[in-house]
């Protein structure tokens, strides 16, 4: 994002501007009709009362109400812009309330306010690490504040008691307030930015897309404002017709006039007029150089002053093309043409003297945003073809409206449109040299107009990738042929096939698809109905086996997850699921995309709600595809026994067993005490009572444990042949461990995170979806285990198992918490719990000891209980010099049968040992 300013005092002037143009616009346009209607045929009589009547309403009707409706829209998107940065900067001056009170200011507040919207990413980072700081401070001083309580607690006596609480609970409050706050704030600077970043893109992307490609120069409107009665004997509006748009070329010019000019648009005698159309016409004019333009408007028998006035806009000269490209002018010539017999017949749209083809010319039908259509029969391909890049403009205008036809709310003109793509998509075929090629210049050229992100643009570029060889080479078999490309609707997005005979390459492709996209506007008008869910859609995408999906299919619809309300994403589930009570692959991604998505809002809105209602959905879809047979009922938030817990529980039928009470839940991120409270709780309650005894040989079939997701966040590609090969691209824990295990594994490695539970027939599910470790934990844990896998090596007797006995990473024993049969886990697990070396305690003073060199190495601002992997490994990294100074200290300060620095008899030595380690 960088750095962003706004001037909202500008931005109300920019609208005001807009405002009373628009306003003047449609004053202008009023007048003008009102002056038109009095124009009759009585006052006005004759030819050129009829043309100025003709001009007059189609400058009224047509460029004015144009104008009109492209001021109105900017407006509009002005507006929408200016309520998004009132809402953000209302938002912003209202942060103060969050240490007030420690609630969240409002983000929906519109109310116009001056001044400038700012956002530095920079700064903001900078902000949020400060006050970062300051939580950690806050930590550090409430630790210490306890500490006092207990060093004064321990200094009580039966006689003498201290009211120390009347001053150290508001201190402790103090501090807690700041800590919750601290955290409030962060995430409302983050919200903050993402707000801020998407006003700007949406406002610049909206702002682009609604200005005018051409601003024409018409003659002054004003005119008409300048009385009650408008003079329409001056001249004004006469005079500027004549110039621009009311000279008959057809009936003036001679036929030497014609074929001279004929000559110099198209840079050859002779030519074919009858497949050409006015747009080939303007582009021929257009790309001439302005010398060339003139010497052809001169041979029109224009004045230099009507030259110089059509040369200064783009639109006039697309005016004078369009009058000199008249029926009259084209029958003059085509005349010409049939008494002249040396002279080229109109049977083909390609001139196979010059290898060029020129663009398509079908009708114009007319529906909403609907394009021209042509026709669309496969090219033959036996001579060479190759569009001559002249036209280029001209097919890819066609291409990007019939492209635009496609994406917009009508379906109507979807089939006019599809016709038109393939005619112009087909057109860039062509055969050489016994080769079949694609004109990558004219592909190239149609992906750049299309823009990028766009339908036609992804189609392309697929195809580009996919199919074309060096130089647009498709096939070298050898022999000329029918070949086509054509688009078709597959789902939410479009297809594109090739369609050849077997002479060009040698085997016969009926409808091969060779690319596929979709984007957020196809995806809106295949899953909704206006406002409305189609749920029939959405149910025939969720149950198709068909691989071929693209990115923005996953991403529109996790968008509509996230703000379905209940009931909705009740149906959802409801619709997902197939026949045979399970789901497809591509919902098990989806739910992936999903999961992701909802993190990070979560983060952003600082609500665990949300994250936690996507884990439920995504735990029902991959615990069916585990366990299929069940049929999806509803989920509910805080059922019956766990209100105020912030959970989700999912309900399920057994349609073998009606009276089965099978279910699954899930519960926003914990600590890891909570954690194995509740999963002990749970094996409690369905497991015998009598066999608790013996809990420890409990079968590992009956629970099955998910212990860790890693999904990934984006997608690289827009085709994703096999969702269920992409999810297996990334770890994906699925482990099965004894009883109890998962619960006290929880308390051994300080996992925090989204606990789940359920039962589902006779298979009782219990998950951990990690999201954190106790990082302090996890390095006295290693140290623990790699001083006894030492010892083991050694041959001294040790509860480890094996045969070797490697030192592992920090990062090794994290992953050994969910790896399935991990040695790791099974020797972690006993040393832990092993009554005869009490790893629990040993981990417990080694942390001890880690705590206090964390206190040496961060001495200020950084909470110590709290450290980050990066900051653990500086710890440890210095534990490690401490104990390789230790045996030589020992030995000069005769202190004997030391072999650990949590060794109580050096405790009063640490402090020399920390600075021997610093020096050596």
């Amino acid at each position: 994002m960088g750095k962003i300013k706004m001037n909202l005092d500008m931005l109300e002037e920019v609208r005001m501007q807009h405002e009373i143009a628009r306003e003047a616009t449609e004053a202008v346009i009023n007048k003008g009709r009102a002056d038109l209607n009095s124009m009759t045929e009585e006052v006005w009589e004759g030819e050129d009362g009829d043309m100025a009547r003709e001009q007059l309403h189609d400058l009224l009707n047509k460029e004015m109400t144009q104008t009109w409706k492209e001021l109105d829209t900017l407006h509009e998107v002005i507006k929408k812009a200016q309520k998004s940065a009132y809402e953000a900067k209302n938002f912003c001056n209202n942060f103060p309330q969050i240490f007030r009170n420690g609630s969240m200011p409002s983000d929906t507040d519109s109310s116009p306010c001056s001044g400038d919207l700012m956002c530095n990413n920079e700064s903001c980072e900078a902000l949020k690490n400060s006050m970062s700081e300051a939580s950690k401070n806050a930590s550090n001083i409430k630790s210490k504040v306890i500490d006092v309580e207990s060093l004064l607690a321990e200094l009580e006596t039966a006689e003498a008691k201290f009211d120390y609480s009347s001053y150290t609970e508001p201190i402790k409050t103090q501090a807690q307030n700041v800590i919750d706050r601290v955290d409030i704030f962060n995430n409302a600077v983050t919200k903050y930015e993402h707000n801020v970043d998407r006003l700007d893109q949406t406002f610049a992307k909206e702002l682009l897309a609604s200005t005018p490609d051409t601003v024409p120069t018409p003659f002054d409107p004003s005119i008409l404002l300048t009385d009650d009665i408008v003079h329409m004997n001056d001249g004004d509006i006469i005079n500027f017709l004549e110039a621009h748009d009311l000279i008959d070329i057809g009936g003036k010019l001679s036929d030497a006039q014609l074929e001279n000019i004929l000559a110099m648009l198209f840079d050859k005698k002779d030519v074919d007029v009858s497949g050409l159309s006015k747009e080939d016409f303007e582009v021929a004019f257009l790309n001439l150089p302005e010398e060339k333009q003139k010497a052809i408007l001169l041979e029109m028998g224009l004045s230099r002053s009507q030259i110089d006035s059509i040369l200064e806009s783009k639109e006039s000269k697309r005016t004078i093309i369009d009058q000199f490209c008249n029926s009259k002018t084209k029958d003059r010539i085509n005349e010409l043409r049939n008494n002249n017999p040396f002279s080229p017949k109109a049977t083909s749209k390609t001139n196979s003297s010059q290898g060029t083809t020129a663009p398509p010319t079908g009708g114009t039908k007319q529906s909403g945003n609907s394009t021209g259509a042509v026709e669309c029969d496969s090219q033959t391909i036996g001579s060479p073809g190759k569009i001559d890049p002249s036209f280029f403009p001209s097919y890819a205008e066609q291409l990007i409206e019939a492209q635009n036809a496609l994406c917009d709310d009508d379906p109507s003109n979807d089939e006019e449109a599809m016709k038109t793509i393939n005619e112009c998509l087909t057109a860039g075929l062509y055969f050489e040299n016994n080769t079949l090629y694609y004109n990558e210049e004219y592909l190239q050229y149609c992906k750049e107009m299309a823009g990028e992100g766009s339908l036609l643009y992804s189609l392309l570029d697929q195809f580009d990738e996919i199919v074309l060889g060096e130089e647009g080479t498709i096939s070298s078999f050898g022999d000329s042929g029918t070949c086509s490309l054509t688009i078709s609707q597959l789902g939410a997005g479009y297809q594109l096939l090739l369609n050849a005979d077997s002479k060009i390459i040698g085997g016969e492709y009926s409808n091969y698809r060779v690319a596929y996209a979709a984007t957020e506007e196809t995806c809106k008008h295949y899953f909704m109905n206006g406002d409305e869910y189609d749920w029939d859609k959405i149910q025939e995408w969720c149950q198709k086996d068909d691989p071929v999906i693209d990115a923005e299919e996953y991403a529109f619809l996790s968008n509509e997850l996230l703000n379905m309300n209940r009931d909705d994403i009740n149906k959802f589930l409801r619709s997902a699921e197939t026949s045979t009570f399970s789901f497809t692959d591509r919902v098990s991604y989806l739910m992936v995309c999903y999961d992701c998505k909802a993190k990070e809002e979560a983060i952003i809105q600082g609500k665990d709600e949300i994250y936690t209602r996507a884990l439920c959905c995504s735990t029902v879809v991959n615990t069916l595809r585990t366990y299929p047979g069940y049929i999806f009922e509803k989920i509910e938030f805080e059922p019956k026994g766990f209100e105020d817990t912030g959970a989700y529980k999912a309900f399920f039928t057994n349609p073998y067993n009606f009276f089965s009470s099978d279910y699954l839940m899930v519960f926003p991120s914990e600590n890891p005490s909570v954690i194995g409270k509740r999963i002990n709780d749970f094996a409690n309650d369905i497991i015998d009572p009598s066999l608790v005894d013996g809990i420890k040989s409990w079968g590992a079939g009956n629970v099955s444990t998910v212990l860790q997701w890693s999904t990934a966040k984006t997608i690289v590609g827009s085709i994703i042949l096999s969702a269920k090969d992409y999810i297996e691209s990334y770890k994906t824990f699925n482990v099965v461990k004894e009883g109890f295990k998962l619960g006290e594994a929880a308390s051994m490695y300080g996992v925090g995170g989204n606990l789940i539970i359920g039962s589902l027939g006779f298979n009782k599910i219990a998950n951990v979806i990690v999201d954190s470790y106790d990082e302090m934990q996890i390095g006295a844990a290693t140290i623990m285990y790699n001083r006894n896998a030492k010892l083991a090596s050694a041959g001294v007797a040790t509860v480890m198992n094996g045969d070797t006995y490697d030192y592992i990473t920090r990062t090794e024993l994290k992953e050994s918490f969910s790896e399935e049969n991990s040695d790791i886990f099974e020797n972690y697990y006993d040393l832990f719990y092993s009554s005869n070396i009490d790893g629990a305690k040993e981990i417990e003073r080694i942390e001890g000891i880690l705590h206090q060199i964390a206190d040496k190495i961060y001495p200020m601002g950084v909470d110590t209980f709290n450290l980050d992997y990066e900051q653990m490994g500086e710890v440890m990294d210095m534990y490690k010099k401490m104990e390789e100074v230790l045996p030589q200290y020992c030995a000069e300060n005769d202190i004997e049968d030391v072999y650990y620095l949590e060794d109580d008899r050096i405790r009063e030595h640490l402090d020399d040992i920390y600075i021997e380690a610093c020096n050596s």
